[in-house]
């Protein structure tokens, strides 16, 4: 059995918070229907996952992994994506009966880049 690697770790840490987030959205969210989030976030983290490697080529960067052996400090940055995440998911109970859409949008994005981030260090970018 493969052992999983602190980006990983990272991906699945920030799979459990974007849940957290959807979930919010949805029970304290405006008046749209219940799905709307849900289908809103699998489209974007597909769509960031499959343009990745285009703005990668236009912007000319290489892929490469959020947390990596030459920078171990990395690993306590970048568990600021989960905890922004999790913060964000208490703005609907704050914020009752608003549209957060743009927080599903949002936690989307930082969830794709986790999990670009994990493939890449799979992959010995």
């Amino acid at each position: 059995m493969n052992r999983i690697g602190p980006n990983g770790l990272l991906a699945v840490a920030t799979a459990f918070a974007f849940l957290l987030v959807i979930a919010s959205v949805t029970v304290y969210g405006g008046d749209q229907p219940w799905w709307r989030h849900i289908v809103t976030a699998v489209v974007v983290v597909i769509a960031y996952i499959l343009l990745q490697p285009l703005a990668r080529k236009l912007m000319k960067t290489e892929r490469r992994p959020l947390v990596s052996a030459e920078a171990p400090d990395a690993a306590v940055w970048a568990s600021i994506y989960p905890g922004i995440l999790i913060l964000s998911s208490a703005l609907p109970m704050i914020f009752p009966g608003v549209s957060f859409g743009l927080l599903v949008v949002i936690g989307a994005v930082i969830f794709g880049a986790t999990i670009e981030s994990a493939r890449a260090a799979r992959d010995g970018a």
